[in-house]
């Protein structure tokens, strides 16, 4: 068994993986670049960086926060909702525009392109994390114990 002390790590590398392997892919689909090759190297700097951004910024912690001063209770679908909208409007902005940016640097074409994928991704993001967010969390508990 995993220390408690790394329940948040294991939510998010679980996170991590399954928004990478949805954005990743559907990206370099609209790209016309979706080969194995592009999406391994394109994968893993896109890992890096939600591993990172998960890490660094506590947004499924403001998206608790933002639902509760809705008046959304936990647990609640309603609350699920409006938390997951957050999470995603963070995680999907930072992990696309820095992937994009990777992609094809401080050029003219960098806010276009980041732009042209925003709109499908941050909804295949919402789905991904409304779907993947209650198994990451029963992993988590799975996989923890007081040590």
């Amino acid at each position: 068994m995993i220390s408690k002390a790394r329940f948040g790590t294991i939510i998010n590398s679980f996170i991590g993986f399954i928004l990478c392997l949805g954005l990743n892919s559907y990206i370099l689909y609209h790209n016309g670049s979706l080969t194995f090759l592009t999406f391994i190297i394109s994968y893993i700097p896109a890992f890096a960086i939600s591993y990172t951004i998960g890490d660094l910024i506590p947004a499924k912690m403001w998206g608790d926060k933002i639902a509760e001063r809705l008046g959304r209770k936990e647990g609640t679908v309603g609350h699920a909702l409006v938390s997951t909208l957050v999470l995603d409007a963070i995680m999907v902005t930072c992990i696309g525009f820095l992937c994009t940016l990777i992609n094809v640097g401080f050029t003219p074409v960098l806010i276009p392109a980041w732009l042209s994928t925003y709109p499908p991704s941050l909804l295949i993001g919402y789905v991904l994390l409304l779907v993947f967010m209650p198994l990451a969390l029963k992993l988590a508990v799975t996989l923890t114990k007081e040590v």
